[in-house]
């Protein structure tokens, strides 16, 4: 990026006095796959501290590839988990899991270095971009009427500012009843503890990663039937339906996108059939 940038201080050490559980990681599960710290003293020593908390709730014997030469100024530093996709055997059928391969602890440039030289504007430009084109675009995927959607389309700074995978758009009703309808799965059903949205969305609108990730509860049809407590829920909240029955009838007949759920093991999982939440 900028071969003239000097290296002035080693890596920087883990705080001492830093507390026992920092940035709310408990376990292994909660490691976000990556993560960057800005390039200042203070956030390099926050980095440092975050590093070591993903060191030490990481499986036994977890590869680090950690930088050991002297830290370059104008780097912050990464942190990122790496994982592999697998297929094991569970009660006499294929499963695919995600095991993490290494940890990365890594200096990568900040924006202000990016800028300073016209290698690393030339590839913010092309970054920025592809990102913009990316956001234009996402509410249109899957839909197979393109023009009825075309008021989701961002067209502000704002719009694409906020715009991320599985959010607004067409999904919007399933990110309003979400975060309700999950808290009351995992309340009564152990199915669904290690669920996120993003996990629960994936499952519910494709029958095919719902099968990947746990064929029994696809077996069971447990995902047709939270699908139908949202469109219940949805209903009672006066919010369209359309999404989730689109979802129902589609759902056998669409392949997904593969997305990484790293460090969540659902073999864990029974199946218990959920009961349908209250109308808010």
């Amino acid at each position: 990026m900028n071969d003239q940038v000097e290296a002035t201080a080693t890596a920087p050490e883990a705080p001492q006095s830093a507390p026992a559980v920092p940035f709310g990681i408990k376990t292994f599960d909660d490691v976000p796959q990556r993560r960057i710290f800005g390039g200042t003293s203070q956030e390099l020593i926050e980095g440092a501290g975050y590093a070591g908390q993903v060191q030490a709730v990481a499986p036994d014997g977890l590869p680090v590839v950690e930088f050991k030469e002297d830290w370059p100024t104008g780097y912050g530093m990464l942190i990122q988990v790496l994982s592999q996709e697998v297929t094991v055997q569970e009660n006499g059928e294929a499963v695919k899991r995600r095991n993490p391969t290494s940890i990365v602890i890594w200096p990568v440039p900040t924006r202000e270095l990016l800028l300073t030289t016209d290698e690393g504007k030339s590839f913010l430009d092309e970054a920025v971009n592809k990102e913009l084109a990316h956001r234009c675009v996402r509410p249109l995927r899957g839909v197979t009427a393109p023009l009825t959607v075309i008021g989701e389309l961002p067209r502000s700074v704002h719009d694409f500012a906020v715009s991320t995978r599985g959010s607004g758009g067409i999904y919007k009703p399933f990110n309003d009843l979400s975060g309700p309808v999950l808290k009351s799965l995992k309340s009564n059903n152990d199915a669904f503890k290690v669920f996120t949205p993003q996990m629960l969305r994936e499952c519910l609108e494709y029958a095919s990663r719902a099968k990947s990730l746990y064929p029994q509860h696809e077996e069971h049809g447990l995902f047709v039937m939270v699908l139908d407590i949202f469109i219940q829920t949805a209903a009672a909240n006066q919010i369209p339906t359309d999404l989730f029955e689109d979802w129902k009838a589609t759902r056998d007949t669409k392949e997904s996108e593969a997305i990484d759920f790293d460090g969540i093991d659902l073999s864990a999982l029974s199946v218990v059939m959920p009961t349908a939440p209250a109308a808010a």
